[in-house]
């Protein structure tokens, strides 16, 4: 069964890829449409999660960038189906980095990195092109799929000179590759399986349980934590421009404040272009109160 999945994805891969990107955006806005007024995928934990974060938002507002997240949630979808099969030169086309003497400074101070980014524009195409913009090692954590064959499909394609690694792996990489100039590409805004561990935020409006491993990897090892912020130039391109969130990790004074600045610095660009950002996640599935009890 999981060997007939895969071929049925792989037509569907290969089917999207004779597209023109031209054909691709045409076919995101019926997708977009059909997604939300018939199939209405999530809607409901769209719209709540928009109201939650912006009440100072009146239903209008609220409802026109609900349809813009589905088209950009529709954009992404086939962009990252399209650019499984692109050449090298158009992913780098469409993704720039517009500061990458940032990196090539910190490369030459021999300092290994965490850099953090959230799901917003499109971090599939970022993460793909990572390891084209720089000389570190560049090592991208990632959730295996159940399908052993589209695992490992994705893993080839997703690529380019970055090194994926599975979640289930991670502290084994971060020790391995402590000698080597090495930087990790962690996708840190999901809500946390376990509450354990998590750290509380207070992030669009709501207390918010946030992923620990980025700021508990950054303090074990002293690594800086930088930022990356994707934003979508025009439909189809994008570009990422680097920050530092946290140059000496073990010297932040509390547990959870690195993780803290990182969501504070999203939550900023999220309020800049709401629609751009994964809404149709449920990440206020869990709060705090019923962690109490």
């Amino acid at each position: 069964m999981q060997k007939f999945i895969y071929y049925i994805f792989i037509f569907f891969v290969k089917l999207i890829s004779i597209f023109s990107y031209k054909t691709l955006y045409k076919l995101s806005n019926i997708f977009s449409f059909f997604l939300y007024y018939f199939i209405e995928y999530r809607k409901e934990v769209v719209l709540k999660n928009l109201k939650n974060s912006f009440p100072e938002k009146d239903e209008k507002e609220i409802k026109e960038i609900a349809k813009k997240t589905y088209q950009n949630l529709s954009d992404i979808f086939l962009e990252t189906i399209k650019n499984f099969n692109a050449p090298i030169e158009e992913l780098k086309k469409r993704f720039i980095l517009e500061n990458p003497e940032f990196l090539e400074d910190l490369y030459k101070k021999n300092k290994n990195l965490i850099a953090v980014l959230g799901h917003y524009g499109n971090w599939e195409l970022g993460a793909q092109v990572a390891g084209l913009y720089t000389e570190y090692d560049v090592y991208g954590l990632y959730k295996p799929i159940k399908n052993i064959y589209i695992n490992e499909y994705l893993k080839k394609t997703r690529g380019n000179g970055s090194k994926l690694v599975s979640i289930y792996e991670t502290r084994k990489t971060f020790l391995e590759t402590r000698k080597k100039k090495s930087l990790f590409l962690l996708i840190s805004d999901q809500s946390p399986s376990s509450m354990k561990k998590a750290h509380w935020v207070d992030f669009l409006n709501q207390k918010t349980a946030c992923l620990h491993g980025a700021e508990n990897y950054a303090r074990v090892f002293d690594y800086p934590v930088i930022f990356i912020k994707v934003s979508r130039e025009k439909r189809g391109f994008y570009k990422a421009k680097l920050s530092m969130l946290v140059n000496e990790p073990k010297k932040a004074e509390n547990t959870g404040d690195i993780t803290k600045k990182f969501m504070n610095t999203l939550e900023t660009q999220i309020r800049e272009k709401p629609e751009n950002w994964l809404w149709t996640h449920k990440r206020w599935k869990k709060n705090k109160i019923l962690e109490i009890y």
